[in-house]
C-alpha cells in the first residue's frame, strides 16, 4: 500500500496473503469481517508489518469469535483493540497508550505486551506472565461479567486502578505480580473463588526472604478486596515500613506474618479461610500472635504475649487477641488484667 496519513479500514471474511502486507500511515488500522460476521478463519498478523506510526490498530469486533494470533511483531504509536475468540501474543506488542481485550475465551502470551494501560473485558480466562511485560496500568472484568481467572506479571511498578473496566473482577483466582517494583492498589479486587490461593498479590517477586526493598504494596484511597467465603488473600510485600496503608488494610498485625515470601510451603500461625493477609519478606520482632496451652496453675503473663503497645500508634492499648489452646482437664480461667500495667491469666481445673 502507498504512503498514507489516513485511516485504513479493510472489511474482509478472510485476510490472506503469500507475502508481507504493509501499511504505511499515520492514521489508524481497523481490519475486521462485516457488521454481524465473524472471520471465516482465524486470524494471523503474521504477514501485516506498520510503518508510518500507524496511531492506533483494531483487529475484529464485537460479534468475532475467531481465534487472533499477534504473529508479527506489532508496534503501534496509539491504541490497540482486539476483538476475538482465544487471543495470542506469540510476538512483542508495543502500543504508546492502551491496549483493550475483548473475548470470552483464553487470552495468552509467548512474547511480551507493552502498553500505559491493560484493559480486558469478557468471561475470559487471562493468562500473562510472561515478566518482560511492561504495563502501568491494569484492569479487567467487572461485577456483571467476571473473567474466569486473571493471571499478569509485570517487570516493574504496576497499578490496579481505572481504565474502563475498574478494577479486576473474577469468578477464579486473581494473581498480579511485578518481578521488581510496587503494585499500587487503587480499586477492588473481587473474586468468587473459594482456595486457599484466590487472590494473590506479590510485588517483586525477584526479591529473597529478608529483603524489604525492590517493591511493595501501596494502598491507594478504600479499595475492597474479596473471596469466596473460604478464600483467602495473600498479599506479598517487602515491611509494613514501606508498604502504605496495607498493615491496617488487613486488620493489624494479627493478620500479617514475617519472614516470607510466595515459595513459602507453610505460615505458622496457619492462615484462616475466608481471611486477607499481609505477608512480609521482611522478618518481624515478635510473631502477631502466640499459640499457648492452658496448663493448670500455669499463670500466663501479660509479656508473654505479643504487646500492643508495641504497633506503632497504639502505645498504651489493651490487647484483645489471643489464640488460646484450652485442653478439656481446664474447667475455668481467671484473667486477672490485661491492660497496660501487668497482670495475668492463671487456669485451675478439678
Amino acid at each position: 500500500m502507498n504512503t498514507s496519513s489516513s485511516d485504513i479500514t479493510l472489511i474482509a471474511g478472510d485476510v490472506e496473503s503469500s507475502g508481507n502486507v504493509t501499511f504505511n500511515t499515520g492514521g489508524t488500522i481497523t481490519i475486521k469481517p462485516e457488521d454481524g460476521q465473524s472471520f471465516n478463519n482465524d486470524f494471523n498478523t503474521e504477514k501485516l508489518v506498520y510503518t508510518g506510526g500507524v496511531s492506533g490498530l483494531t483487529i475484529g469486533h464485537e460479534n468475532n469469535d475467531a481465534n487472533i494470533e499477534f504473529g508479527s511483531v506489532t508496534d503501534i504509536a496509539g491504541s490497540i483493540e482486539v476483538y476475538g475468540g482465544n487471543i495470542t501474543f506469540t510476538k512483542a506488542t508495543n502500543a504508546d497508550t492502551t491496549i483493550t481485550l475483548l473475548s470470552a475465551d483464553t487470552i495468552s502470551q509467548v512474547d511480551s505486551i507493552t502498553a500505559s494501560g491493560l484493559a480486558i473485558i469478557g468471561n475470559a480466562l487471562v493468562n500473562l506472565t510472561n515478566t518482560a511485560n511492561e504495563v502501568n496500568l491494569i484492569a479487567g472484568g467487572t461485577a456483571s461479567e467476571k473473567l474466569r481467572s486473571f493471571a499478569f506479571s509485570n517487570k516493574s511498578t504496576l497499578s490496579i486502578g481505572t481504565i474502563n473496566p475498574s478494577g479486576i473482577y473474577a469468578e477464579g483466582t486473581i494473581l498480579v505480580e511485578t518481578d521488581s517494583g510496587d503494585i499500587l492498589i487503587l480499586d477492588n479486587i473481587i473474586t468468587t473463588d473459594n482456595s486457599s490461593d484466590a487472590i494473590i498479590i506479590n510485588a517483586a517477586k525477584s526479591a529473597t526472604v529478608g529483603d524489604e526493598k525492590g517493591g511493595n504494596i501501596q494502598m491507594i484511597g478504600s479499595p475492597t478486596i474479596q473471596t469466596g467465603a473460604t478464600g483467602i488473600t495473600k498479599l506479598f510485600s517487602g515491611s509494613d515500613e514501606l508498604s502504605n496503608g496495607l498493615t491496617g488494610f488487613v486488620g493489624g498485625l494479627l493478620n500479617t506474618r514475617g519472614n516470607v515470601d510466595e515459595t513459602t510451603g507453610s505460615f505458622s500461625p496457619v492462615l484462616s479461610p475466608g481471611s486477607v493477609y499481609a505477608l512480609y519478606r521482611k522478618p518481624t520482632s515478635e510473631p502477631p500472635y502466640k499459640t499457648e496451652t492452658i496448663i493448670s496453675g500455669k499463670t500466663i503473663g501479660r509479656r508473654d504475649w505479643y504487646a500492643a503497645a508495641n504497633e506503632p500508634g497504639t502505645a498504651g492499648s489493651t490487647i484483645n487477641s489471643f489464640n488460646w489452646i484450652v485442653p478439656s482437664s481446664v474447667d475455668s480461667i481467671d484473667v486477672l488484667s490485661f491492660g497496660g500495667g501487668g497482670g495475668g491469666a492463671g487456669a485451675t481445673s478439678s
